[in-house]
């Protein structure tokens, strides 16, 4: 199992995932040439240390500060964080990146951290709209956001 399919089984918290669209890395560009080519665009699978410089580099802001601002509105997330729902629900809109990092299982604070660990993902459209999802990682059960939805199947 590779760093990126541990982190999507919710085994790797120190780390976080950054995909980004083909239209926003270059194909020759020395991120792609580190990440996991997927059919839309890259996968990187970047350790905590060294994230804020990578990310920062990629999409031009920190990774806390771009989770900030996106967390205020829900989209659906691919659940292997390869593409997402536009926030104003335009189909025809393409993701330009997606930030994700995990939390471990956490039974003290309840809700889905007490069912396994959670991971957070914060996007961006191609229209510039920002938009977040979380869900527990390998969960029996679906968590988060589903497709054409904006609000959390735990909160229905």
């Amino acid at each position: 199992m590779n760093s990126y399919d541990e982190f999507l089984a919710g085994n790797r918290h120190d780390d976080i995932v950054l995909f980004l669209s083909e239209h926003v890395v270059d194909e020759h560009s020395a991120i792609r040439n580190r990440a996991l080519s997927v059919e839309t665009g890259c996968v990187l699978t970047i350790s905590g240390t060294r994230a804020q410089q990578i990310v920062e580099a990629a999409i031009g802001m920190g990774p806390m500060a771009f989770a900030k601002k996106a967390m205020g509105t829900r989209v659906h997330v691919d659940r292997e964080l390869k593409d997402a729902a536009c926030p104003s629900g335009r189909t025809d809109h393409e993701t330009e990146f997606i930030l994700a990092f995990s939390e471990a299982e956490n039974q003290a604070v309840g809700g889905l951290y007490a069912q396994g660990p959670v991971i957070h993902a914060y996007t961006q459209c191609s229209c510039g709209a920002l938009a977040a999802d979380k869900w527990v990682a390998d969960a029996p059960t679906e968590t988060g956001v589903q497709p054409g939805s904006s609000v959390p199947v735990e909160e229905k």
